[in-house]
């Protein structure tokens, strides 16, 4: 009776983690459930306790059996066997091992949920790269409303203070261009926010002051389409700061999910 009472304490302390899904051992890891549980010598009912748990996987097999059920029925297992020759420590001592052994199958997620949380992993990282690449617009976006503002800026101090001349010497009209652009915060030696072409030449100033307008319409276009290709409302409220912030979080999340990834895919192909 000692050894029975001894195999339901074994039952309960395995039982008291809360487990789903089992997730059946297969007959190679049953076997090698009697070698690391070995106690240096053979034993009987160490073969009979192999035996009974491929009977019993086999039964099992292909059922959606639930972890708590099966852990109660490998503790069944082991109560109906009796050994008469090794005593009841040297049993518990085997049995526990046994016990615990197989519960870390039962406790392992099964194929078919590893299947799942690969599909949830790739499904989130899909997820974070939309994230990534709609705030990637929206910081574009925020920089070209920048270039825009400035431009209007420039053409405002164009229109009021340097009036378009053909009387101006060319250079004194570049000066006069240089200024209102630089008032206007943009940088006309260095800076590419004006069209996107080096300010240098002369001729690339002038162009400036002939199509300022076209190039702020242009810039409305480009801004327009990325809204609405990435779905960004204008009343999304955001620094170009805040979208880059948003854009590295995403990026250390998705790392994240990667390597959740690759260590499902390993799992799944021992």
């Amino acid at each position: 009776m000692q050894w029975k009472l001894a195999m339901h304490l074994i039952l309960i302390m395995a039982m008291s983690t809360p487990i789903l899904a089992a997730s059946l051992p297969n007959e190679q890891e049953i076997k090698g459930v009697r070698n690391v549980c070995a106690l240096g010598e053979t034993r009987e009912f160490e073969a009979k306790i192999e035996l009974e748990l491929l009977k019993w996987r086999k039964t099992n097999l292909g059922s959606n059996i639930d972890a708590k059920v099966a852990t109660k029925e490998v503790g069944a297992i082991l109560e109906k066997i009796t050994d008469k020759q090794s005593g009841v420590e040297i049993y518990k001592i085997y049995t526990t091992c046994v016990i615990n052994a197989i519960e870390k199958y039962l406790n392992a997620p099964s194929q078919t949920s590893k299947k799942a949380r690969l599909e949830a992993t790739n499904n989130s990282i899909k997820e974070l790269d939309a994230k990534i690449k709609k705030h990637e617009a929206l910081a574009k976006i925020l920089d070209l409303e920048e270039r825009r503002r400035k431009l209007r800026r420039a053409k405002q101090i164009l229109n009021d203070e340097y009036p378009d001349s053909t009387d101006y010497p060319p250079g004194k009209e570049k000066a006069r261009i240089g200024d209102a652009l630089t008032r206007a915060g943009i940088d006309p030696l260095t800076s590419s926010d004006v069209w996107g072409l080096p300010f240098g030449t002369l001729g690339v100033a002038f162009s400036l002051r002939r199509n300022v307008d076209a190039y702020i319409i242009e810039l409305g276009t480009e801004i327009d389409n990325l809204r609405m290709q990435y779905q960004i409302p204008d009343s999304l409220s955001m620094t170009t700061g805040e979208a880059r912030d948003v854009i590295n979080q995403c990026r250390i999340e998705k790392i994240k999910y990667e390597n959740e990834r690759n260590v499902l895919i390993a799992e799944s192909n021992q």
